[in-house]
């Protein structure tokens, strides 16, 4: 089939005719249309109702809630611990882990300066777990130097 072009079209210039009250009937106006009560006030809640509080979730469930009182109480205050002066130390006595606890201690300073305390605390860690290797892999060495000089005599 082909279009009707003597069909009238609708001019994108003409507005549709502004809508007033006395479009719509009295018994209608400000109701709902189901059953023509007037409409609800959604800004009260209904009475008796409470929001439930952290005991009442606890009485349910029986899980325990804890409630921050404010932000501050999540973010730690300070930064963790880096152990660059452990890791310096260990330089005596094992020095290829010493360096790899210097490059974790610069990396948990690097890391609590952006703020990001659980990075800071894991390389803090790593930091204190290759110095204790390092003086621990040292003692150990130079016990058997001692010991093999000694018995040399």
């Amino acid at each position: 089939m082909e279009p009707n072009p003597s069909a009238e079209k609708p001019t994108p210039s003409e507005d549709p005719p502004p809508y007033t009250d006395a479009d719509i009937p009295k018994d209608k106006q400000g109701s709902t249309p189901e059953n023509g009560s007037p409409p609800l006030d959604y800004g009260s809640s209904p009475p008796g109702y409470e929001p439930p509080t952290a005991d009442d979730y606890h009485l349910r469930t029986g899980h325990q809630v804890q409630i921050y009182e404010s932000p501050t109480d999540m973010v730690p205050t300070a930064a963790p611990k880096d152990y660059l002066f452990l890791s310096v130390a260990a330089c005596l006595f094992c020095w290829p882990l010493a360096i790899c606890a210097l490059m974790a201690s610069t990396n948990s300073r690097a890391a609590a300066q952006e703020f990001d305390f659980y990075q800071a605390q894991r390389n803090g860690e790593a930091a204190r777990n290759f110095a204790v290797a390092a003086i621990i892999m040292g003692v150990m060495f130079y016990s058997v130097v001692l010991i093999v000089k000694v018995v040399d005599f």
